[in-house]
């Protein structure tokens, strides 16, 4: 019953779904359904949140075929949703599958990557780095490096000077403190070394 669905059929569906879900809450074809019918209905909020439902369910079941099934479904009908392309992509890692894990890691990139979200700022960079670890030579990782490659890592690491200071280099002393290499060059000038006053 729960793939059968036609939008001829949505009303019936819908006594149905709700005759079930009243004496069995957890009926779990039943949730499909209304999953499907709120997803019919334009309602993606709801159905977001019944599929994510019915596929974490499924992987604490480790049926992964099922939670990967649920997730691709409702992805076929809202394919921007980041949260769920995340998800699917778990679902894939966990099930050995890290192709396809990337594929949708790379899915959700794109997406951040074309509508930046301010609260998931780090999240492109960290699905980046899943794909380099998962998949090092998938196309993927050429594709978004000029993103979060290698020459974007000197904005964030601190920067070191090439070489040291001239000043510190020829005076042999800086802001109180001697310099390394310099302690040794000369002797320091002592009071004793001057001549003492006339009596």
């Amino acid at each position: 019953a729960a793939r059968a669905l036609h939008p001829a059929d949505a009303p019936e569906a819908e006594t149905w779904v709700n005759q079930i879900l009243a004496r069995e809450p957890g009926n779990r074809d039943a949730r499909q359904v209304s999953a499907q019918l709120s997803l019919k209905r334009g309602d993606s909020a709801a159905a977001r949140a019944a599929f994510e439902s019915l596929a974490e369910v499924a992987v604490q079941e480790r049926d992964y075929a099922q939670a990967e099934s649920l997730l691709r479904e409702y992805l076929a009908a809202d394919p921007k949703c980041v949260k769920l392309l995340v998800r699917l992509g778990h679902v894939c890692e966990r099930s050995g599958d890290t192709t396809s894990a990337a594929i949708q890691y790379g899915k959700a990139i794109e997406v951040l990557l074309e509508h930046p979200d301010a609260e998931r700022a780090t999240l492109p960079a960290e699905l980046y780095a899943k794909i380099k670890a998962l998949a090092p030579n998938s196309p993927l990782v050429a594709r978004f490096a000029g993103a979060f490659g290698p020459s974007r890592l000197p904005e964030s690491a601190p920067a070191v000077p090439a070489t040291p200071p001239v000043l510190e280099l020829e005076i042999g002393y800086h802001h109180d403190k001697p310099a390394r290499d310099q302690i040794v060059v000369e002797p320091p000038k002592t009071p004793e070394a001057q001549p003492e006053p006339s009596e």
